[in-house]
């Protein structure tokens, strides 16, 4: 069973972030990883939205949507044991949570730009959150997004937020980071 370890109260009506930890990943017998990911994910949902059993389905860019719930744009996320969702009754979802990389600044040339280079100090944390904006960005734009690396720059990183430029729109994103895991999604869209 899955554990609701984080609550985030947002300003958005009909709007839920949630991370839930679950241990059992890999434990169940006759199950393929991504099985067992979609399983505890659609778990979790149909604990957030009271009902027995929510069905999960994907457009063709790869973004999930509830048939049964029309009116609910959802975005999930997970990270080793750490599963992330966002639900609101507006489509301003995106969500990443990552569990930390403390190496992560090895393989950071494939997703931080010139931009943040200069821009923000290239700490673990930053780097991490950085990975996980683009992330988030990428699920709000249903990923239509070319150039990843590029068409996507965090303008800055302050306590809570961070600013996204998606192309020519600016994003707010909210993160946390939180046991061995940073948590970032969007927060307000252009």
């Amino acid at each position: 069973m899955s554990k609701l370890i984080l609550h985030i109260p947002t300003k958005n009506e009909g709007e839920e972030i949630c991370v839930f930890h679950n241990d059992r990943v890999l434990g169940l017998k006759g199950y393929k990883k991504v099985d067992q990911q979609r399983l505890i994910v659609q778990e979790c949902l149909a604990s957030l939205l009271h009902t027995d059993k929510v069905e999960i389905a994907y457009h063709e860019s790869g973004a999930p949507y509830l048939p049964q719930f029309e009116d609910v744009f959802i975005s999930v996320s997970h990270s080793k044991e750490w599963f992330a969702i966002q639900y609101a009754k507006v489509d301003i979802v995106g969500i990443d949570i990552q569990v930390i990389k403390e190496d992560i600044d090895i393989g950071k040339h494939y997703f931080v730009n010139d931009r943040e280079l200069e821009a923000i100090e290239q700490t673990t944390l930053n780097i991490n959150l950085i990975w996980a904006a683009k992330e988030a960005g990428y699920k709000f734009k249903k990923g239509n997004i070319e150039r990843y690396k590029e068409a996507m720059t965090v303008l800055g990183i302050s306590n809570d937020h961070m600013l996204l430029q998606i192309n020519e729109e600016v994003v707010r994103l909210s993160y946390c980071a939180a046991h061995d895991f940073v948590l970032v999604y969007v927060s307000e869209g252009n």
